[in-house]
Formats: C-alpha cells, structure tokens, sequence
C-alpha cells in the first residue's frame, strides 16, 4: 500500500514509491481495509512468477509479491516457503 492523499491509500504498482503496509485480502467494500505494517508473517495466494524460500520480494507491476529485486528496488518482504500456490512471508515494510 501506498499513500495516495489525505485519508487515501492505493495498491503500490510503483516500486519507485515507498509502500507501508500490505492489504489485507477480505474487507467489505466502502469499509477501512486492514493493512498489515512493521514486520510478521503472513500468507498469500496473490504473488507471481518463480518465488523460492529466501529471496527478497518486491511489489510487481500488476501490485502483487515477485521476486526479482534488483537495484534500487524495495524489498517488501523476504520468502518463508511457497507451497501448493501459497507463499508464506516475512513482511519487512
């Protein structure tokens, strides 16, 4: 997630833009969304391409967990384990 304005937040597809938090997937529309923030362990189904315990993972263009940091990119979280089309995180944001 990142800032977006006053009370306003939005899925970071930008990873020139400092995120804070992840969303949390289930949330009623027109209601304040969790964001997991500052660390833990969490789970997800929403990630893409090869992802391997203990790479650095990074936001991707469509706004979902990747692997393939490189230079000046954020590291969002390091892999835990993927395991049949879950992957377990360390959020580091």
């Amino acid at each position: 997630m990142r800032i977006v304005g006053d009370d306003l937040f939005a899925v970071n597809t930008d990873p020139t833009i400092k995120s804070f938090g992840i969303l949390i997937k289930d949330y009623k529309n027109g209601e304040m969304p969790g964001i997991y923030c500052m660390g833990g362990v969490y789970e997800t189904d929403a990630f893409e391409g090869t992802v391997n315990p203990g790479d650095d993972l990074k936001v991707s263009a469509t706004g979902v967990l990747t692997s393939g940091v490189q230079g000046s990119e954020e590291v969002i979280a390091w892999a835990v384990s993927v395991s049949g089309g879950t992957l377990k995180f360390r959020l580091v944001i």
